[in-house]
């Protein structure tokens, strides 16, 4: 629960990934940040696609922005997120 506090304004959108209700209107800049914010590194950059991994886990997040809407994240992406987070990261 630690991590929630430390979150500030980043502590709405993990809410708004988790609720899986908003999953096509998450802004791609911060989904990125608040996976850093939850020890998330950034692998790797090109283009529009952003890889993260966290700690020892062999899976990697692969994001990329929503090819209809640059400044948002994919939907798809956004629910491997929340899988992510639920089955990696203790918040």
């Amino acid at each position: 629960m630690a991590k929630w506090i430390k979150l500030g304004r980043y502590h709405k959108v993990l809410q708004d990934v988790l609720s899986g209700e908003m999953d096509g209107e998450i802004p791609f800049n911060e989904l990125c940040v608040l996976l850093k914010m939850l020890g998330c590194k950034l692998d790797h950059v090109s283009d529009s696609r952003q890889i993260f991994s966290y700690g020892g886990v062999e899976e990697k997040l692969d994001l990329q922005t929503d090819s209809g809407n640059g400044a948002m994240a994919s939907p798809e992406h956004v629910r491997g997120v929340r899988e992510f987070i639920r089955k990696y990261i203790n918040v």
